[in-house]
């Protein structure tokens, strides 16, 4: 049985913090022979462009239709074929009320370690000890918000690197049409994610709160090249695929439904 949720939101992060979790940051994986680049460099150097799905209600993409891919540097697209080449299970713990600040309390790259934001800053803590790990986003009060941070490979783009976070209404489709392809089976060797191409597509849905959209992850076949994948995942090994980028769900997006 799930104990009642008790105290403030502040008493139940700080509940998880009396022990922080300390750990090292992973480095970026940079070859140690000469490549040409000369000094120290860490993660802020190398910036993974990010790839969202407009909305209706988006105002960040002037030159992008509701249901099309864009970035914030202005690119625009129907539909994205990529290669995944790493899944981070994510969390942010969202306040109902978002103010302007527009930035979770609390953000997890694995669902495992939560580092606090605001008044709670200094350390990380475990998910798990965290008051908010039962929170049922849905119910109308403070959410901790479960999604996918996807590092992947644009075909089309001379594979170049992107990532693309799903929330919301969209993590249905995702579980259902990609996650479902890598699911390990008893007796059989785990199928790596770099093994398979597809196509992320839109498709408009409508509930109680209006019209939004979700992505639909189509299989495309097999890369035929799964090693040269694979070495770009590990290139990219060090690379920090973060939870969130200073952005709440959608409001449209605050029910998510079973996808069929």
């Amino acid at each position: 049985m799930t104990p009642a949720k008790q105290g403030t939101l502040g008493q139940r992060l700080d509940s998880a913090q009396t022990a922080p979790v300390p750990r090292e940051s992973m480095p970026p994986a940079i070859p140690q022979e000469d490549i040409g680049l000369a000094g120290h460099f860490d993660e802020s150097d190398f910036v993974i462009p990010g790839w969202f799905l407009v909305q209706p209600s988006s105002q960040d993409f002037p030159d992008a239709k509701a249901g099309q891919f864009a970035t914030r540097d202005g690119r625009v697209a129907d539909s994205l074929k990529v290669v995944v080449l790493r899944i981070a299970a994510t969390r942010a713990l969202w306040p109902k009320e978002m103010g302007e600040g527009r930035r979770p309390l609390c953000a997890s790259n694995d669902r495992v370690h939560g580092r606090p934001f605001g008044d709670t800053d200094g350390g990380e803590v475990l998910c798990q000890d965290c008051g908010h790990y039962s929170d049922n986003p849905w119910d109308g009060e403070d959410g901790c918000y479960k999604g996918y941070a996807i590092l992947m490979a644009l075909i089309d783009s001379d594979d170049e690197p992107a990532v693309i976070r799903i929330k919301g209404t969209s993590m249905a489709p995702v579980r259902q049409k990609l996650l479902s392809h890598f699911q390990p089976r008893p007796g059989r060797v785990p199928m790596p994610v770099w093994a398979k191409k597809f196509e992320f597509t839109s498709e408009k849905g409508e509930n109680v709160k209006g019209k939004f959209y979700i992505i639909i992850p189509k299989l495309i076949g097999a890369t035929g090249n799964p090693d040269h994948y694979r070495d770009l995942a590990r290139h990219l090994a060090g690379v920090s695929v973060e939870a969130v980028e200073e952005e709440p769900p959608f409001e449209e997006e605050e029910q998510e439904e079973p996808f069929e």
